[in-house]
């Protein structure tokens, strides 16, 4: 695929190419936001970006600005907006404090509840598209790819082959939304290329998308469940739900090990539409990568004068010839 043309901001000379890898889990991905601010605070300059759903708006939003204030505030102007009024995630609540049920769980609330929940109907999600489509508008200040000031891209999961799909050029708008489309929640996103869900499916710590647009030394952050709680109860949608939480745990984990440093915050264990705990979220995001900042130098460090040395031996054999 060939890229959009975007700003070139290198690293300094002798150094790696640094991409952030941000991972997906909804509002736990605000952490990202501190992540940010840490890392702009310490000098560590970002070169390249890719994001799954909540990391890939994230990534758009600092890809177009290279101002983490602004996308702090930008967020901070959302929740207090109509838009996010009208989305309907609100009305999404976890069942328990500190679970992170799956739809199927959340489906099965309602229908205790005694709210008519038709699975049988022909609605493929429980949010509509358009809604998402206008938080992201909100919150994103472009609209093509080729207007970000560094290379970005998002990944999706296409739902009739199951492969991982990175976009990276066009339409910026459309990418997000099928980055972020929440299996159950959202529906697919159609695109002359396929049916596309959320990238937290395939790759929920994008490392091998920031790679190949250009990461040489690329840090993940990870905002994906770090504990379960027992199950309150027994049933089919609480069984499928949970399994659906480990799956997506462990292939968090697993991920994780084609990234070259990892920042883990404390996620505080929220429900993936706890928006409200923003501040929080922020701030665990900005700990956790100060307490890592010295190991994180550290390693940049070491992958500077491995670069130098390869760039000196390539040198003198282009001089050889």
């Amino acid at each position: 695929m060939v890229d959009d043309h975007q700003t070139d901001r290198s690293s300094p000379i002798g150094s790696p190419r640094i991409g952030l890898a941000l991972g997906a889990g909804g509002a736990r991905g605000l952490t990202h936001i501190g992540v940010l601010k840490a890392l702009n605070r310490h000098g560590i300059p970002i070169d390249v970006i890719a994001g799954s759903s909540i990391g890939a708006v994230i990534g758009a939003m600092y890809a177009a600005t290279l101002d983490v204030e602004w996308v702090e505030q930008r967020f901070r102007d959302l929740l207090a907006s109509e838009a996010f009024s009208q989305s309907g995630v609100r009305r999404i609540k976890p069942m328990t404090s500190g679970a992170e049920p799956g739809f199927l769980q959340w489906a099965a609330r309602y229908v205790r509840h005694k709210f008519i929940l038709n699975f049988a109907d022909v609605r493929q999600g429980v949010l509509k598209t358009d809604r998402l489509v206008r938080l992201i508008e909100f919150l994103v200040p472009v609209r093509t790819f080729k207007e970000l000031r560094i290379p970005f891209s998002c990944c999706a999961v296409d739902l009739h082959t199951g492969r991982e799909v990175l976009m990276r050029q066009g339409n910026l708008i459309q990418a997000l939304t099928a980055s972020a489309s929440i299996p159950g929640y959202l529906p697919p996103v159609p695109t002359d290329d396929g049916l596309l869900i959320d990238g937290a499916v395939g790759q929920p710590i994008p490392g091998n998308a920031a790679r190949e647009i250009g990461g040489e030394f690329v840090i993940a952050v990870d905002v994906s469940l770090q504990s379960f709680s027992q199950l309150e109860e027994l049933n089919i949608p609480s069984i499928l739900g949970r399994i659906s939480e480990i799956s997506s745990s462990k292939l968090s984990r697993a991920q994780v090990d084609q990234c070259d440093f990892l920042i883990h915050p404390d996620s505080l264990n929220l429900h993936w539409t706890q928006f409200d705990q923003l501040d929080r979220l922020i701030d665990s995001g900005e700990r956790a990568t100060e307490e890592q900042m010295e190991s994180l130098k550290r390693k940049l460090g070491q992958a500077r004068g491995v670069k130098a040395w390869l760039s000196k031996i390539i040198g003198h054999i282009q001089f050889l010839k």
